[in-house]
């Protein structure tokens, strides 16, 4: 209960921090001694909540939910109280009235924070530490400052070598019918860690031509898994049903031999549905399969066939224990030998068990005491069934975190099985929830990333990709830890208001959801189109279809091709272009904008509303997610309008911190000066569904976001800040702004940057001339459209410049920046060539190379000394200097429709890094085609080789 008490209390002092600073702006005027003697207050309860955190017992318990309660119930009524009360100042002839009655209120909160201090127990202010408060002690607790050696969290394999080695040698011996091998094992036993690292083997690389990696999961959708063995994760724009994606799936791999990884399989009919789209081509294919269920093994692959994987032994497990906690093969401290094989025994031999626990053990004080405790602790379990027994040996990890990171950990509940999670976008969530509390001159993004780091060192989630500087770019977590944050929260018992909201404004949805089924159907009988043809806009109706338009079957003037029906095979048909209504059944979620199709509408009081109808009340949809997670109080959620044309209405809860909106081309849409009742706003995502999105000129009240901390829009401009007090520096400072995305003709100016000071992502086009950004003194990513004469910031770590104008006195200035790590290159203005001189680019990792109008490129021995990968697209008539494959760094060299003598060149470079025996390069080259080819570095010198690279679609060359 003290997890749920914290988050909500960290919550309502970041509300709080926030209205203070406006206050002190006058937006809106408001006594700040009333705000002070509220902040001490509120910060008592929360300094008591982590000093008592581990206190248990039936009292405690009681009130930590009371204090969850009040500070949930208190942060409620401030977010409504500053809304009424930016509403009153906004009125030309409101009377002073409205700042007294802030006092009242705000003073009976005053008032019950000091009965909450009085209902604390004395028993609970002067209790002893029990077993679980000395083994809390015991564990590293200052946040990135452990003693052991931090893990890195990538799997790592123990005992599994023979399994390993016995399925590549099945996978990869002469067959002929494609044939299934299932892989059977208890959950957290390594099954997918096996398949991930037999699927990423070079035996297996060299062997197949296509391997894909797809996980099912217990709630599975056939049509996004199609997607994903397609490769296509993005939403679907053209409708296509399951048939159409599992019959393009099929023809993409028939004729080809292929291995399929279908990891974390729960179901008979998951299989069945999938099955079909994998042809059987004769030629050595295999489906490898993960699942804990032997019937779903044997149903797939065969009764009898499904290939089990067995405990770890003793030995194993305490092997796996070491390399955990001291990255070794075994122990270097004799003292605590004795204890840890006792640990590593308890564990059952459960490899998701022993990485938890060397987590914990690795961030212990690595005593004998500390050790001894813990395996106390273990060893109790001992009795549990294997279920049970695991929920609690992970609970012994969970219970040494600090309580401000077990908030953010427990978040982990929200995300599906198996999921790929972007690590930004969680540490924005956590953000947005209000979980991380301000540190020391550090931004709550940093704190976040230091809590990210801390559950990769326990063991609680692991990493699923890095970025090129070596930081965690997505993470996951494993389904049994998944299951303990569900069951966690539970018990904890959060209360939870809606702090975001995903919004879609569509003038008609109902053409919208048709456009994106179009269909050709045959007039005779409904089947379909084979071949085009043109048409002739006649308009009819037909059943469930709407705007369909008719078309003959004639034949084009050369080609004498024609239309022919699909089921009738009728070749002079007359088709129907239609537009099927093919939306999802249910109501929009006003929430996350999922459809529910079952769900009753719920009356929400329409309250603190920007317009005369205050008092009324509107029906809202939630979906079946949503509607769960605010349970308590999901009746009660205060809105405020904020966006109204007198075509479309949107409304948002008051204490709204992410705005995600997506709009309909042909809406005219603006953000309305009553955008500023979103007081606490933090995240503002606008995107509108086209490529060629319009202007959006944003309003002069965004200055006023005071929380606002990324602001992202499909095209904007950015107005210059009025001061609207005559009280000297009076204007508020957007101190909090990270990122500012898609910004149309920037203007480089002294209000502008006084107000973004921290500002460390930015992307802005047609920027005027001069653009003097020298002044962003934080700015790490930079992303330039259409700009010249550009001072670029010393601190930059990431620079993308498209459609820039650039001299090579330009390029000698970047190459001297300090920091830069990314350079991403597609310009206009340098016609004759690039000289890379000595001392440039000396902590640049990456290099992207698009379109560029160079002739030549030079570079000296001394650049680019830390290239780790180079990217070349559609880049025709220089080489790449052989000095770059001087350096032992470079691991990858892309190139995308490329010209012959830049693929020859990079061959020379991959024969250079063979002499210097680097093994770890790899070249790709790629245009179109989907065909694939592996050629074997060694044979580089012959020249039919060399010819059949040159030719090659797709190549893939691996030292």
């Amino acid at each position: 209960m003290a997890v749920a008490a914290y988050a909500s209390l960290v919550s309502l002092t970041l509300v709080l921090d926030n209205l203070h600073y406006r206050a002190e702006h006058h937006c809106p005027s408001l006594d700040i001694k009333v705000i002070k003697a509220l902040q001490e207050g509120f910060h008592f309860l929360l300094n008591f909540v982590e000093v008592h955190c581990d206190k248990t017992g039936e009292g405690v318990e009681a009130l930590w939910r009371k204090m969850a309660k009040f500070a949930f119930e208190a942060e409620d009524t401030i977010e409504s109280l500053v809304v009424n009360e930016l509403q009153w100042e906004s009125r030309e002839d409101a009377p002073d009235v409205g700042c007294s009655t802030f006092c009242q209120d705000m003073q009976k909160l005053i008032e019950k924070i000091e009965f909450m201090k009085e209902e604390i127990p004395e028993d609970i202010k002067k209790g002893d530490d029990d077993g679980g408060r000395l083994l809390h002690s015991m564990i590293s607790m200052t946040v990135g400052s452990s003693r052991a050696i931090a893990s890195t969290g990538e799997s790592i394999m123990v005992g599994f070598d023979k399994h390993m080695n016995k399925i590549l040698g099945v996978l990869t011996r002469d067959s002929s019918n494609l044939k299934i091998f299932p892989i059977v094992g208890t959950g957290g036993i390594g099954k997918t860690t096996l398949a991930k690292n037999i699927f990423e083997h070079p035996l297996i690389k060299n062997h197949f031509d296509v391997c894909i990696w797809v996980t099912i999961s217990q709630e599975y959708s056939v049509k996004r898994i199609l997607q994903n063995l397609l490769n296509e994760q993005e939403n679907d724009k053209n409708g296509e049903g399951m048939a159409q994606l599992g019959e393009r799936l099929h023809k993409r791999l028939f004729g080809r031999r292929y291995l399929v990884v279908m990891d974390d399989l729960w179901s008979t009919e998951a299989w069945d549905e999938l099955r079909m789209s994998l042809p059987n081509n004769g030629n050595g294919s295999w489906i490898l399969l993960t699942t804990r269920i032997l019937n779903v093994g044997d149903y797939a692959g065969g009764s009898g066939n499904s290939y089990l994987i067995d405990f770890l032994s003793d030995d194993q497990s305490w092997n796996l224990l070491c390399k955990k906690v001291f990255a070794k093969d075994n122990c270097p401290y004799v003292e605590l030998e004795g204890i840890g094989k006792s640990i590593a025994k308890s564990c059952r031999g459960l490899p998701l068990l022993i990485n938890v626990i060397g987590g914990l053990l690795a961030n212990s004080s690595l005593s004998k005491e500390s050790w001894e405790l813990i395996a106390q602790n273990v060893n109790s379990l001992g009795h549990l069934k294997d279920d049970d027994y695991c929920l609690k040996s992970i609970s012994l990890s969970y219970d040494c975190l600090p309580i401000s990171v077990k908030p953010c950990f427990l978040y982990m509940r929200v995300y599906p099985e198996d999921g790929w999670i972007d690590v930004s976008d969680l540490i924005n969530f956590w953000v947005v929830e209000g979980y991380l509390k301000l540190g020391n001159d550090q931004h709550l993004e940093e704190i976040g990333e230091e809590y990210v780091k801390v559950l990769v060192d326990r063991n609680l989630i692991f990493v699923r990709r890095r970025t090129i500087g070596g930081e965690i770019e997505a993470c996951g977590v494993h389904d049994l830890l998944r299951d303990f944050c569900i069951k966690e929260s539970a018990k904890e018992c959060f209360i939870y208001s809606p702090k975001a909201q995903h919004k879609k404004i569509l003038r008609n949805p109902f053409i919208d959801a048709a456009r994106l089924c179009k269909r050709y159907l045959c007039f005779d009988c409904s089947g379909r189109r084979v071949k085009p043809a043109r048409f002739a806009s006649v308009k009819v109706q037909k059943s469930k279809y709407m705007l369909a338009d008719y078309v003959e079957g004639n034949p084009w003037s050369n080609s004498g091709s024609r239309y022919r029906c699909a089921r009738c095979n009728k070749k002079d048909a007359i088709f129907l272009e239609v537009f099927k209504w093919d939306a999802p059944d249910g109501n929009e979620c006003f929430l996350c904008s999922k459809r529910s199709k079952n769900n009753e509408p719920t009356n929400v009081a329409l309250k603190l509303v920007h317009s005369s109808a205050s008092a009324s009340a509107v029906h809202l949809f939630f979906c079946d997610a949503c509607e769960k997670a605010y349970s308590h109080n999901v009746s009660r959620i205060k809105l405020v309008k904020t966006i109204s044309d007198g075509s479309y209405d949107s409304l948002q809860p008051s204490g709204l911190r992410y705005l995600s909106i997506e709009y309909a081309p042909d809406i005219n849409f603006e953000l309305p000066f009553a955008f500023n009742l979103l007081w606490n706003l933090q995240t503002l995502r606008i995107q509108e569904d086209s490529y060629k999105a319009t202007t959006l000129v944003l309003p002069p009240q965004i200055w006023e976001m005071a929380q606002l901390r990324h602001l992202d829009v499909s095209k904007a401009v950015l107005p210059r800040p009025e001061v609207t007090h005559s009280k000297e520096n009076a204007f508020i400072i957007l101190k909090n702004l990270q990122t500012l995305s898609n910004i149309k003709k920037f203007m480089c100016a002294k209000d502008i940057f006084e107000r973004i000071p921290n500002v460390k992502k930015l992307v802005i086009s047609e920027p005027e001339s001069p653009s003097d950004l020298s002044h962003l003194r934080k700015i790490e990513s930079l992303c330039i459209y259409s700009g010249q004469n550009i001072v670029f910031p010393e601190s930059l770590k990431k620079l993308d410049l498209k459609f820039c104008s650039m001299s090579l006195e330009d390029m000698i200035k970047i190459g001297s920046l300090p920091s830069l790590e990314e350079l991403s290159l597609n310009l206009s203005g340098v016609q004759s060539g690039w000289d890379s001189i000595e001392g440039e680019f000396r902590r640049l990792k990456g290099l992207s190379i698009t379109n560029c109008d160079v002739v030549y490129w030079r570079a000296d021995d001394d650049c680019f000394p830390k290239l780790e990968w180079l990217v070349l697209e559609r880049v025709q008539d220089f080489e790449i200097p052989l000095e770059i494959g001087c350096m032992n760094t470079l691991r990858q060299i892309e190139l995308r429709h490329c010209g012959k003598c830049v693929e020859e060149s990079a061959l020379e470079i991959c024969k250079e890094h063979r002499d210097l025996g680097n093994e770890n390069l790899q070249i790709h080259v790629a245009d179109n085609s989907w065909e694939e080819h592996q050629v074997n570095a060694s044979s580089l010198e012959e020249p039919e080789v060399m010819d059949q690279i040159l030719k090659a679609r797709l190549i893939k060359i691996r030292l």
